[in-house]
């Protein structure tokens, strides 16, 4: 008979959740002595799962049977690089000279729109034959774009101006990002039995956050305004989730992930 696929939470879950809380609460609490060390833990927390994500993913990718793993493993190695190059060039660290806040956020938001088009992808892309390099070399040169036109040409539209905030532009893509978030979630949704129970429902409260980030940010008005706090802890919420519902997950339970519709044939 079929497997039935139910939520079983064991202590492990019960330690996971425990740790994120609590380095959450530790990251927050950071934000009361310098502003400039909570952001940078939490950006560089971010990076850190973003690359743990690419290595599984990349490390599986000649067995892996369910391929939304595969693409957002891929992904989240350019996302890391653009959330680090966010992280470096913030103006309160003064590692890069002639730096401003409308870059930082134009690096914010490029991040984030390449976050949602992969969650959007991933889904629609999962059953169909993708080549890894391809893929691979397709967000390298996304990724060079966004940098050159940040850094370089500046053709990035300008997302912040001093003195009066996130421009139009800014608010407007925190809209459609969050837009785009909500159809990420349909799409997860749609495909839901292609997951352990379990991973669909930590990539899809990853989510969630993530919308919940991008909306905060639609009130940005400086640094050190509240809805920046709240954005970044959503985002260490995030990460954390996917996180756990793709590398621990997928490391101690491979079957799961990795072999779902393998498994569910096989049944």
């Amino acid at each position: 008979m079929p497997e039935k696929n139910t939520l079983k939470i064991n202590k492990r879950d019960g330690i996971f959740f425990l740790s994120l809380l609590l380095f959450t609460i530790f990251v927050s609490l950071s934000n009361f002595y310098s502003f400039l060390l909570f952001h940078t833990v939490a950006e560089l927390f971010s990076v850190v799962i973003a690359s743990a994500i690419f290595i599984i993913a990349w490390n599986s990718r000649n067995y892996i049977d369910n391929k939304y793993l595969l693409i957002i493993g891929i992904a989240f190695l350019f996302i890391g690089i653009i959330d680090f190059v966010h992280t470096m060039s913030y103006s309160g660290l003064n590692l890069i000279s002639g730096l401003n806040q409308n870059i930082q956020v134009q690096l914010w938001i490029a991040a984030r729109y390449l976050e949602a088009v992969t969650f959007i992808l991933a889904p629609l892309l999962m059953f169909k034959k993708t080549g890894v390099y391809r893929q691979f070399i397709l967000y390298t040169i996304v990724t060079a774009a966004i940098l050159y036109s940040v850094f370089i040409s500046g053709t990035f539209p300008v997302s912040y101006v001093p003195g009066s905030g996130v421009t139009q532009f800014g608010i407007y893509s925190e809209f459609i990002i969050s837009a785009m978030l909500v159809l990420a979630l349909w799409l997860l949704y749609v495909r839901r039995e292609s997951f352990d129970r379990k991973v669909f429902l930590f990539i899809g409260a990853s989510l969630f956050f993530s919308l919940f980030s991008e909306f905060s940010f639609t009130f940005y008005i400086s640094t050190y305004w509240f809805s920046n706090i709240f954005g970044l802890i959503c985002k260490i919420i995030s990460f954390g989730l996917i996180y756990y519902a793709i590398v621990e997950t997928g490391i101690r339970r491979p079957y799961s992930v990795i072999f779902r519709n393998l498994k569910k044939r096989e049944n």
